[in-house]
């Protein structure tokens, strides 16, 4: 068997460099104590050798776990891949790794295991993806103990660092816009009743001049696709649909289809995300865009603030109404 090559030290690199251990371990951990012309040999040193540092290491050095926990429900949806894509690489680009907790629902026996696991693992600190009122209260339990961010529609505690898309403002422009575009009776396709997300959109499309029926529908396609003939059956008059998301509004598009309305012009549909699959239907769909990327890397910006010492804040990220054929008559 041919023998593993042997991965450069700490030590390797202080001999390469002609210094002490303590001396490369002051440049990866506090280089400003160290003289720019030793730290230059150093580096040259680190680069000649190709030494990586090990985290197990910098861990017991810096007595940090060097690990943030997510905590978010269960979803295939392309938003939430997104935003935990977001936090990984915000905390990638800070040399820390993420542990993912996916739950199914937020039961007390659930939570009090997810907070056991979190214990267990020494996360420095918790980013939790809330979209319920119990996951809410659950982050405030944590940041009694751990730096802890919440990504949450809503009001939340003071004291609680929280991040999030404008859901209320992104909806409520998408609705005025679509009366401004003639629509008489703007309906709406709405999220699960119990979600934060849900509900600020409801009320943004409210607040932005929706005056037709409002049908719980869920996240799913086949949840828009059901729940599109429903409400034209409690308001014939729709002639404006804003969805929950963009996988409701193809499911609500692809009814409307089916029964002979057209899209735009019998009746103009509106999603919310705007996932790359909306601008390749036959009729490219109109959808407030979210960044999700950003949204998480702000979630990591805000943990560590409170890592570093500092004050819990409150961010909100702006979206964008992304106008489409699906609004065009």
């Amino acid at each position: 068997m041919r023998p593993t090559k042997k991965r450069p030290s700490i030590r390797d690199v202080a001999t390469a460099a002609g210094v002490s251990y303590q001396t490369v371990s002051r440049v990866l951990n506090n280089p400003e104590l160290v003289r720019p012309s030793t730290r230059e040999r150093v580096e040259e040193s680190i680069k000649a050798l190709g030494y990586r540092r090990s985290m197990v290491a910098r861990s017991l050095a810096t007595n940090n776990s060097m690990l943030i926990g997510v905590v978010a429900n269960q979803s295939a949806l392309v938003g939430p891949a997104e935003l935990k894509l977001g936090i990984d690489e915000g905390a990638l680009a800070r040399e820390y790794s993420t542990v993912h907790i996916t739950i199914r629902d937020s039961s007390p026996d659930t939570l009090e295991g997810v907070f056991n696991r979190l214990w267990g693992l020494g996360v420095d600190g918790v980013i939790v993806l809330a979209w319920s009122q119990e996951m809410v209260d659950f982050a405030v339990r944590l940041s009694g103990m751990l730096p802890t961010c919440v990504v949450a529609e809503g009001t939340v505690p003071n004291g609680l660092s929280r991040v999030h898309g404008d859901q209320l403002g992104g909806a409520r422009r998408a609705t005025e816009f679509m009366c401004q575009a003639g629509c008489k009776r703007v309906g709406h396709l709405a999220g699960p009743d119990d979600w934060l997300e849900s509900k600020a959109r409801q009320l943004g499309w409210r607040l932005g001049g929706g005056t037709g029926a409002c049908v719980s529908a869920g996240w799913e396609a086949s949840d828009g696709f059901e729940a599109a003939e429903e409400l034209l059956d409690v308001d014939p008059s729709t002639d404006g649909i804003f969805a929950a998301n963009d996988h409701v509004a193809v499911g609500a598009i692809k009814r409307l289809m089916s029964m002979g309305k057209r899209v735009p012009e019998d009746v103009v549909v509106v999603g919310f995300d705007d996932v790359s699959l909306g601008s390749y239907l036959s009729v490219p769909l109109a959808s407030v865009q979210q960044p999700f990327s950003e949204i998480g890397e702000a979630a990591v910006r805000l943990i560590f603030d409170l890592i570093d010492g500092g004050e819990p804040s409150d961010q909100v990220i702006d979206t964008e109404l992304i106008v489409r054929e699906s609004t065009l008559r």
